[in-house]
């Protein structure tokens, strides 16, 4: 997979069998352009990490690893875990803002790939789906659409 935005710092490689290690592990089938994405890229940062959609400006810090050999380090699969409690089922986090704003994907049937921000100024009773915001169909059209600062 060819991206035009360069993903710097990348962790290792993965294969396809991580990847169904990780489907297995989420209890998932990974959207495609994930898949290829991962294989491509295991995670890393956006040279151009600005995102700016209807007049809000986003800023992709980081993209987790899929899956990393040292826990010590923060993965998708430890974030999905750590964060099932808050997150809807359909929601897979897969980067941060360097604050508490996620980025992740969407595992539903109608958008499987597409690319949400989660916003977590919620207060504790609220709906959580109120502060997802649809940022584009796949990871690419995400990457291609940033900027830099």
């Amino acid at each position: 997979m060819t991206m035009i935005n360069k993903i710097n710092d990348p962790w290792e490689r993965i294969d396809s069998c991580d990847l169904r290690e990780v489907e297995k592990e989420l209890n998932v089938k990974l959207p495609d352009s994930i898949k290829k994405f991962y294989l491509a890229n295991n995670g890393g940062e956006p040279e151009r990490y600005i995102f700016i959609e209807d007049e809000c400006e986003y800023m992709l810090n980081i993209i987790y690893p899929l899956i990393v050999k040292n826990d010590e380090y923060v993965s998708v699969v430890k974030v999905y875990k750590n964060t099932r409690d808050v997150l809807p089922d359909w929601f897979i986090p897969m980067g941060d803002d360097g604050g508490d704003g996620l980025y992740g994907f969407s595992m539903k049937e109608n958008e499987r790939g597409a690319i949400y921000y989660w916003c977590a100024d919620y207060d504790y009773g609220e709906t959580v789906d109120d502060y997802l915001i649809y940022l584009g169909e796949s990871i690419e059209v995400l990457l291609e659409k940033m900027i830099e600062e």
